[in-house]
Protein backbone atom coordinates (compact mmCIF):
# COMPACT_ATOMS: atom_id res chain seq x y z
CA UNK A 1 0.00 0.00 0.00
CA UNK A 2 1.36 3.31 -1.22
CA UNK A 3 -0.66 5.47 0.49
CA UNK A 4 -0.77 7.18 3.70
CA UNK A 5 -3.94 6.73 5.34
CA UNK A 6 -6.08 8.30 7.84
CA UNK A 7 -7.32 6.30 10.16
CA UNK A 8 -9.36 6.85 12.38
CA UNK A 9 -9.72 3.98 15.46
CA UNK A 10 -12.54 4.20 17.80
CA UNK A 11 -12.22 1.82 20.58
CA UNK A 12 -14.75 0.53 23.36
CA UNK A 13 -12.08 0.00 25.52
CA UNK A 14 -8.83 2.09 26.31
CA UNK A 15 -5.87 1.75 28.91
CA UNK A 16 -6.09 4.32 31.59
CA UNK A 17 -4.05 5.06 35.01
CA UNK A 18 -6.43 2.81 36.95
CA UNK A 19 -6.75 0.40 34.14
CA UNK A 20 -3.49 0.20 32.02
CA UNK A 21 -4.66 -3.21 30.95
CA UNK A 22 -7.89 -2.49 29.36
CA UNK A 23 -8.51 -2.19 25.69
CA UNK A 24 -4.68 -2.70 25.16
CA UNK A 25 -4.44 -4.56 22.37
CA UNK A 26 -6.63 -1.90 20.32
CA UNK A 27 -3.68 0.85 22.13
CA UNK A 28 -1.03 -1.70 20.43
CA UNK A 29 -3.12 -1.65 17.13
CA UNK A 30 -2.98 2.41 16.93
CA UNK A 31 1.02 2.17 17.60
CA UNK A 32 1.41 -0.64 15.38
CA UNK A 33 -0.55 1.40 12.39
CA UNK A 34 1.39 4.88 13.26
CA UNK A 35 4.42 3.14 12.20
CA UNK A 36 2.74 3.38 8.33
CA UNK A 37 0.00 5.53 8.78
CA UNK A 38 -1.86 8.74 10.46
CA UNK A 39 -3.96 7.34 13.37
CA UNK A 40 -5.80 9.34 15.74
CA UNK A 41 -8.09 7.39 18.37
CA UNK A 42 -11.70 9.04 19.59
CA UNK A 43 -12.25 7.37 23.09
CA UNK A 44 -15.61 8.08 24.52
CA UNK A 45 -15.96 7.08 27.83
CA UNK A 46 -19.07 6.86 29.35
CA UNK A 47 -19.40 8.51 32.58
CA UNK A 48 -21.60 10.53 35.12
CA UNK A 49 -20.03 13.82 34.59
CA UNK A 50 -17.60 15.05 32.18
CA UNK A 51 -14.88 16.11 35.30
CA UNK A 52 -14.83 12.17 36.38
CA UNK A 53 -13.53 11.01 32.97
CA UNK A 54 -10.48 8.70 33.58
CA UNK A 55 -7.17 9.40 32.48
CA UNK A 56 -6.33 7.86 29.55
CA UNK A 57 -2.80 6.45 28.76
CA UNK A 58 -1.49 8.30 25.09
CA UNK A 59 0.34 7.00 22.49
CA UNK A 60 3.52 8.93 21.87
CA UNK A 61 3.34 7.89 18.10
CA UNK A 62 -0.66 8.90 17.65
CA UNK A 63 -3.21 11.24 18.41
CA UNK A 64 -5.66 10.63 21.20
CA UNK A 65 -8.55 12.42 21.77
CA UNK A 66 -11.38 11.95 24.74
CA UNK A 67 -14.67 13.22 24.75
CA UNK A 68 -16.56 11.86 27.56
CA UNK A 69 -20.29 10.74 26.88
CA UNK A 70 -22.85 11.42 29.88
CA UNK A 71 -25.68 9.06 29.91
CA UNK A 72 -28.70 10.01 28.09
CA UNK A 73 -31.66 7.75 28.41
CA UNK A 74 -32.95 6.89 24.93
CA UNK A 75 -30.56 9.32 22.96
CA UNK A 76 -27.37 7.53 24.17
CA UNK A 77 -26.35 5.51 20.90
CA UNK A 78 -27.45 8.81 18.72
CA UNK A 79 -25.42 11.24 20.84
CA UNK A 80 -22.42 8.77 20.07
CA UNK A 81 -22.83 8.98 17.18
CA UNK A 82 -23.04 12.66 16.91
CA UNK A 83 -19.87 12.99 18.81
CA UNK A 84 -18.09 10.59 16.12
CA UNK A 85 -19.65 12.76 13.65
CA UNK A 86 -18.87 16.16 15.00
CA UNK A 87 -15.31 15.07 15.27
CA UNK A 88 -15.57 13.89 11.56
CA UNK A 89 -16.77 17.09 10.27
CA UNK A 90 -14.04 19.09 12.55
CA UNK A 91 -11.16 17.27 10.95
CA UNK A 92 -8.53 19.20 9.54
CA UNK A 93 -8.03 16.44 6.65
CA UNK A 94 -11.21 13.83 5.89
CA UNK A 95 -10.17 10.34 7.03
CA UNK A 96 -9.79 7.30 4.70
CA UNK A 97 -11.34 4.98 6.93
CA UNK A 98 -13.27 4.31 10.74
CA UNK A 99 -11.73 1.33 12.49
CA UNK A 100 -14.33 1.02 15.60
CA UNK A 101 -13.92 -2.08 18.12
CA UNK A 102 -17.04 -3.91 19.37
CA UNK A 103 -20.83 -3.56 17.59
CA UNK A 104 -22.22 -1.83 20.30
CA UNK A 105 -22.53 0.96 21.15
CA UNK A 106 -18.96 1.61 19.79
CA UNK A 107 -19.26 -0.45 16.26
CA UNK A 108 -23.05 1.03 15.88
CA UNK A 109 -22.02 4.79 16.49
CA UNK A 110 -19.64 4.52 14.21
CA UNK A 111 -20.79 3.31 11.50
CA UNK A 112 -23.83 5.89 11.83
CA UNK A 113 -21.33 8.50 11.79
CA UNK A 114 -19.46 7.58 8.67
CA UNK A 115 -22.92 6.98 6.58
CA UNK A 116 -23.41 10.41 7.65
CA UNK A 117 -19.70 11.67 7.08
CA UNK A 118 -19.24 9.24 3.72
CA UNK A 119 -16.19 6.98 5.52
CA UNK A 120 -16.01 3.90 5.07
CA UNK A 121 -16.44 1.97 8.74
CA UNK A 122 -14.32 -1.60 9.53
CA UNK A 123 -15.91 -3.24 13.23
CA UNK A 124 -13.92 -5.82 15.07
CA UNK A 125 -15.48 -7.74 17.35
CA UNK A 126 -14.01 -8.59 20.52
CA UNK A 127 -16.80 -9.55 22.61
CA UNK A 128 -16.31 -12.96 24.31
CA UNK A 129 -18.76 -14.68 24.32
CA UNK A 130 -20.79 -12.90 21.82
CA UNK A 131 -24.04 -14.06 23.00
CA UNK A 132 -23.74 -11.38 26.05
CA UNK A 133 -24.49 -9.01 23.30
CA UNK A 134 -27.57 -10.71 22.15
CA UNK A 135 -29.44 -10.59 25.74
CA UNK A 136 -32.00 -8.49 24.75
CA UNK A 137 -34.21 -7.37 21.83
CA UNK A 138 -32.75 -4.30 21.77
CA UNK A 139 -29.32 -5.23 21.83
CA UNK A 140 -30.19 -7.79 18.95
CA UNK A 141 -31.41 -5.23 17.06
CA UNK A 142 -28.50 -3.00 17.33
CA UNK A 143 -25.89 -5.45 17.04
CA UNK A 144 -27.61 -6.47 13.45
CA UNK A 145 -27.68 -2.78 12.21
CA UNK A 146 -23.93 -2.40 13.04
CA UNK A 147 -23.35 -5.76 11.29
CA UNK A 148 -25.75 -4.83 7.83
CA UNK A 149 -24.08 -1.14 7.38
CA UNK A 150 -20.58 -1.38 8.29
CA UNK A 151 -18.01 -1.97 5.48
CA UNK A 152 -16.25 -4.93 6.62
CA UNK A 153 -16.54 -7.22 10.16
CA UNK A 154 -13.65 -8.68 11.32
CA UNK A 155 -13.49 -11.26 14.05
CA UNK A 156 -10.51 -11.72 16.39
CA UNK A 157 -10.61 -15.72 15.88
CA UNK A 158 -12.14 -18.52 13.54
CA UNK A 159 -13.86 -19.26 17.12
CA UNK A 160 -15.06 -16.09 17.65
CA UNK A 161 -16.61 -15.82 13.93
CA UNK A 162 -18.47 -19.08 14.33
CA UNK A 163 -20.26 -17.85 16.70
CA UNK A 164 -21.03 -14.69 15.58
CA UNK A 165 -22.24 -16.66 12.34
CA UNK A 166 -24.21 -18.41 14.47
CA UNK A 167 -26.58 -15.80 14.71
CA UNK A 168 -27.00 -15.57 11.31
CA UNK A 169 -24.29 -12.47 10.69
CA UNK A 170 -22.04 -11.86 8.88
CA UNK A 171 -18.08 -11.96 9.53
CA UNK A 172 -15.76 -10.88 6.66
CA UNK A 173 -12.49 -12.35 7.44
CA UNK A 174 -10.31 -12.76 10.82
CA UNK A 175 -7.63 -10.54 12.17
CA UNK A 176 -5.86 -11.71 15.12
CA UNK A 177 -4.76 -9.56 17.53
CA UNK A 178 -0.90 -8.38 18.03
CA UNK A 179 1.87 -8.13 20.21
CA UNK A 180 4.52 -6.06 20.80
CA UNK A 181 7.44 -8.25 19.90
CA UNK A 182 10.21 -5.55 21.33
CA UNK A 183 8.47 -5.18 24.68
CA UNK A 184 7.48 -9.30 25.14
CA UNK A 185 10.64 -11.11 23.62
CA UNK A 186 12.68 -13.88 24.40
CA UNK A 187 15.19 -13.58 27.28
CA UNK A 188 15.86 -17.07 28.25
CA UNK A 189 17.19 -20.56 26.94
CA UNK A 190 16.42 -23.82 26.92
CA UNK A 191 17.76 -26.93 28.74
CA UNK A 192 18.23 -25.33 32.26
CA UNK A 193 17.29 -27.75 35.63
CA UNK A 194 14.80 -26.51 37.77
CA UNK A 195 13.73 -27.57 40.76
CA UNK A 196 11.11 -24.73 41.50
CA UNK A 197 8.52 -23.73 38.10
CA UNK A 198 7.59 -20.08 38.20
CA UNK A 199 3.96 -20.00 36.77
CA UNK A 200 2.18 -16.98 35.83
CA UNK A 201 -1.71 -15.63 35.19
CA UNK A 202 -2.69 -12.79 33.98
CA UNK A 203 -6.23 -11.35 33.98
CA UNK A 204 -9.07 -9.11 34.92
CA UNK A 205 -10.91 -10.67 37.85
CA UNK A 206 -14.46 -9.25 38.03
CA UNK A 207 -15.89 -12.67 37.26
CA UNK A 208 -15.47 -16.36 36.96
CA UNK A 209 -14.55 -16.07 33.07
CA UNK A 210 -11.00 -16.53 34.04
CA UNK A 211 -10.73 -19.95 35.54
CA UNK A 212 -8.58 -18.72 38.17
CA UNK A 213 -10.07 -20.99 41.16
CA UNK A 214 -9.46 -23.87 38.86
CA UNK A 215 -5.64 -22.87 38.50
CA UNK A 216 -5.62 -22.28 42.38
CA UNK A 217 -7.11 -25.78 42.62
CA UNK A 218 -4.93 -27.58 40.88
CA UNK A 219 -2.07 -25.76 42.63
CA UNK A 220 -3.23 -27.67 45.68
CA UNK A 221 -2.99 -31.30 43.65
CA UNK A 222 0.46 -30.04 42.36
CA UNK A 223 1.65 -28.89 45.81
CA UNK A 224 -0.12 -32.17 47.45
CA UNK A 225 1.69 -34.57 44.96
CA UNK A 226 4.95 -36.11 44.55
CA UNK A 227 6.14 -34.49 41.74
CA UNK A 228 10.36 -35.75 42.17
CA UNK A 229 10.68 -33.17 44.81
CA UNK A 230 9.34 -30.20 42.08
CA UNK A 231 7.87 -27.17 43.43
CA UNK A 232 5.78 -24.13 42.07
CA UNK A 233 5.12 -20.75 42.65
CA UNK A 234 2.10 -18.75 40.97
CA UNK A 235 2.34 -15.07 40.73
CA UNK A 236 -1.04 -13.97 39.69
CA UNK A 237 -1.36 -10.67 38.20
CA UNK A 238 -4.80 -8.60 37.79
CA UNK A 239 -7.51 -7.28 39.91
CA UNK A 240 -11.23 -6.93 39.95
CA UNK A 241 -14.40 -8.07 42.22
CA UNK A 242 -13.69 -11.69 42.68
CA UNK A 243 -9.88 -10.31 43.87
CA UNK A 244 -10.35 -11.10 47.64
CA UNK A 245 -12.66 -14.02 46.79
CA UNK A 246 -9.85 -15.30 44.88
CA UNK A 247 -7.67 -15.06 47.91
CA UNK A 248 -9.75 -16.62 50.64
CA UNK A 249 -9.77 -19.64 48.10
CA UNK A 250 -5.80 -20.42 47.89
CA UNK A 251 -6.02 -19.76 51.89
CA UNK A 252 -8.82 -22.26 51.96
CA UNK A 253 -6.90 -24.64 49.75
CA UNK A 254 -3.33 -24.24 51.73
CA UNK A 255 -1.50 -22.97 48.82
CA UNK A 256 -1.39 -19.21 49.80
CA UNK A 257 2.29 -19.55 50.89
CA UNK A 258 3.38 -20.69 46.78
CA UNK A 259 0.88 -18.03 45.30
CA UNK A 260 1.87 -13.86 44.93
CA UNK A 261 -1.00 -11.91 44.30
CA UNK A 262 0.80 -9.07 42.59
CA UNK A 263 -2.91 -6.87 41.45
CA UNK A 264 -2.70 -4.09 38.79
CA UNK A 265 0.43 -4.18 36.72
CA UNK A 266 1.70 -1.60 34.05
CA UNK A 267 1.94 -3.14 30.67
CA UNK A 268 5.94 -2.96 30.67
CA UNK A 269 5.65 -4.54 34.31
CA UNK A 270 3.51 -7.42 32.63
CA UNK A 271 6.47 -7.82 30.64
CA UNK A 272 8.48 -8.16 33.24
CA UNK A 273 6.77 -10.70 35.24
CA UNK A 274 6.46 -12.68 31.97
CA UNK A 275 10.58 -12.89 31.61
CA UNK A 276 10.66 -14.31 35.06
CA UNK A 277 8.06 -17.63 34.73
CA UNK A 278 8.36 -20.77 33.67
CA UNK A 279 5.19 -21.49 32.42
CA UNK A 280 2.28 -19.47 31.40
CA UNK A 281 -1.00 -20.85 32.28
CA UNK A 282 -4.38 -19.62 31.43
CA UNK A 283 -7.31 -21.72 33.00
CA UNK A 284 -10.19 -19.34 31.27
CA UNK A 285 -13.63 -20.69 30.37
CA UNK A 286 -13.90 -18.77 27.54
CA UNK A 287 -11.95 -16.53 25.31
CA UNK A 288 -12.64 -14.46 21.93
CA UNK A 289 -8.86 -14.65 21.39
CA UNK A 290 -6.16 -14.59 24.50
CA UNK A 291 -3.94 -11.96 24.40
CA UNK A 292 -1.78 -12.67 26.91
CA UNK A 293 -1.45 -15.97 25.15
CA UNK A 294 0.81 -14.39 22.39
CA UNK A 295 2.56 -12.42 25.16
CA UNK A 296 3.65 -15.43 26.55
CA UNK A 297 4.71 -16.77 23.50
CA UNK A 298 6.22 -14.10 22.01
CA UNK A 299 8.33 -14.01 25.51
CA UNK A 300 9.72 -17.45 24.92
CA UNK A 301 7.47 -19.48 27.15
CA UNK A 302 5.24 -22.58 27.24
CA UNK A 303 1.80 -22.11 28.23
CA UNK A 304 -0.95 -25.03 29.32
CA UNK A 305 -4.17 -23.11 28.58
CA UNK A 306 -7.87 -24.70 27.93
CA UNK A 307 -10.07 -25.05 24.87
CA UNK A 308 -12.67 -22.36 25.38
CA UNK A 309 -12.21 -20.23 21.63
CA UNK A 310 -9.47 -18.24 20.54
CA UNK A 311 -6.65 -20.94 22.52
CA UNK A 312 -6.96 -23.45 20.48
CA UNK A 313 -5.97 -21.34 17.34
CA UNK A 314 -2.72 -20.03 19.12
CA UNK A 315 -1.53 -23.26 21.16
CA UNK A 316 0.25 -25.15 19.29
CA UNK A 317 2.44 -28.41 20.07
CA UNK A 318 5.00 -26.62 20.05
CA UNK A 319 4.17 -23.79 22.33
CA UNK A 320 2.53 -25.47 25.50
CA UNK A 321 -0.35 -27.83 26.33
CA UNK A 322 -4.72 -27.19 25.90
CA UNK A 323 -6.47 -29.32 28.37
CA UNK A 324 -10.58 -28.81 28.70
CA UNK A 325 -12.01 -25.92 30.74
CA UNK A 326 -13.11 -26.41 34.53
CA UNK A 327 -11.05 -29.15 35.72
CA UNK A 328 -8.14 -28.63 37.92
CA UNK A 329 -6.79 -32.12 37.42
CA UNK A 330 -6.26 -31.69 33.63
CA UNK A 331 -4.47 -28.03 34.38
CA UNK A 332 -2.43 -29.83 37.31
CA UNK A 333 -1.95 -32.85 34.66
CA UNK A 334 -0.65 -30.30 31.65
CA UNK A 335 1.39 -27.87 34.26
CA UNK A 336 3.41 -30.84 35.71
CA UNK A 337 4.03 -32.33 32.06
CA UNK A 338 5.23 -29.14 30.72
CA UNK A 339 7.44 -28.80 33.70
CA UNK A 340 8.95 -32.06 33.73
CA UNK A 341 9.69 -31.41 29.65
CA UNK A 342 10.61 -27.73 29.61
CA UNK A 343 13.54 -28.89 27.31
CA UNK A 344 11.71 -29.82 25.00
CA UNK A 345 10.25 -26.41 24.37
CA UNK A 346 12.87 -24.38 22.56
CA UNK A 347 12.17 -20.34 24.05
CA UNK A 348 13.77 -19.01 20.19
CA UNK A 349 11.36 -20.55 18.29
CA UNK A 350 8.92 -20.11 20.54
CA UNK A 351 9.25 -16.05 19.94
CA UNK A 352 9.93 -16.33 16.30
CA UNK A 353 6.46 -18.08 15.89
CA UNK A 354 4.48 -15.19 17.61
CA UNK A 355 6.89 -12.68 15.72
CA UNK A 356 5.79 -14.20 12.64
CA UNK A 357 2.10 -14.69 13.15
CA UNK A 358 1.09 -11.59 15.52
CA UNK A 359 3.93 -8.89 15.50
CA UNK A 360 2.94 -5.70 14.41
CA UNK A 361 4.17 -6.25 10.83
CA UNK A 362 2.27 -9.04 10.04
CA UNK A 363 -0.75 -8.01 10.94
CA UNK A 364 -0.89 -4.27 10.02
CA UNK A 365 -0.23 -6.21 6.63
CA UNK A 366 -3.67 -7.73 6.85
CA UNK A 367 -4.98 -4.65 8.18
CA UNK A 368 -4.00 -2.74 4.85
CA UNK A 369 -5.54 -5.41 2.96
CA UNK A 370 -8.50 -4.93 4.42
CA UNK A 371 -8.60 -0.86 4.17
CA UNK A 372 -7.72 -1.38 0.69
CA UNK A 373 -11.05 -3.70 0.11
CA UNK A 374 -12.94 -1.28 2.24
CA UNK A 375 -12.24 1.77 0.31
CA UNK A 376 -13.17 0.16 -3.26
CA UNK A 377 -9.77 0.68 -4.43
CA UNK A 378 -7.45 -2.45 -5.96
CA UNK A 379 -4.35 -0.32 -5.62
CA UNK A 380 -3.58 3.07 -4.06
Amino acid sequence: MSKNLSILIVPEWFPTVAAPYAGRFIYDQARALSARHHVTVLYCPLVLAKEEATSVIKGDSFETIVEPLLPKKGLFQWSYAQTIRRHLLNASAKYDIIHAHVAIPTGLASVTAGRLSGVQTVITEHSGPFSILMKTGRNRFKVRLANALATKIVAVSDASASEIRSYGLRVDTVISNLVDTKLFSCESVAGNVRTTIKLLFAGRLDDQQKGLTYLLEAMSLLMNTNNIGMQYELSIIGSGRELAASKDVARKLGVERCCEFLGTLTHEAVAKEMSKCDIYVSPSLYESFGVTLIEAIASGKPVVATRCGGPEEIVTTETGVLVEPKSAGALAKAIADVAGNLSRYNPKCISEHARNKYGFDAVVDQLEELYEEAMGKKSL
